[in-house]
């Protein structure tokens, strides 16, 4: 599946536990503040700081390895891309239920753009999307983006005075692309995320 972010923003995926909207055949849990994440029912049943997973998961290809940090909130998305597995020749030996690629929007030269997006709901939900796009000269671009989202949760448990299955999500993205010839181009960019969740 290669869902572009236009099918993503319309379908309201903004996380992995979304992502099954469009692609059916891809499934996540939570093990506490651990996600796991299948396949075709392919997954790895261990949570634990030294144990990969059973498929990859990268962000414009840097490979997130660590279950702790799969509840990156996806966002100013391009494309995603589920692959199918086995994919250890292109992805490694993580790979043996397949790929979920990140593609994130670049920078676009020459063009000064940008988008904001609120979204209201039950439970006190609340999710704010911006991202604005600004030329630097002829040769470059930086693109910044970020995302805000919380909801109350969504269990209550009385004799504890507490809820459980609330999310509080903050993520950032700054991209810099330079093409200071037609043959040489180059893309930096830094990402940062926080999540709070009970």
């Amino acid at each position: 599946n290669v869902v572009s972010g236009e099918d993503l923003k319309n379908a309201g995926v903004t996380d992995l536990h979304t992502l099954n909207r469009v692609a059916p055949d891809f499934e996540t849990s939570n093990d506490s503040i651990a996600t796991r994440v299948s396949l075709r029912g392919i997954s790895t049943e261990s949570s634990d700081e030294a144990q990969d997973q059973s498929l990859t998961i990268s962000i414009d290809g840097e490979y997130i390895n660590r279950p702790r940090v799969m509840n990156a909130a996806m966002f100013d998305i391009q494309r995603v891309e589920v692959l199918r597995g086995p994919q250890g020749t292109l992805y490694g030996r993580n790979a043996t239920g397949g790929a979920v690629n990140i593609i994130a929007n670049k920078p676009i030269l020459g063009e000064t753009s940008g988008n904001v997006s609120a979204d209201l709901g039950n439970y006190s939900s609340k999710e704010f999307n911006a991202a604005l796009n600004i030329p630097l000269g002829d040769d470059a671009a930086v693109r910044v983006a970020g995302i805000t989202s919380k909801h109350d949760g969504y269990r209550d448990h009385p004799n504890m005075n507490f809820s459980s299955g609330d999310k509080d999500v903050q993520a950032a993205r700054v991209g810099l692309a330079v093409e200071p010839t037609d043959n040489l181009s180059a893309y930096i960019a830094y990402e940062t995320s926080s999540l709070d969740q009970e």
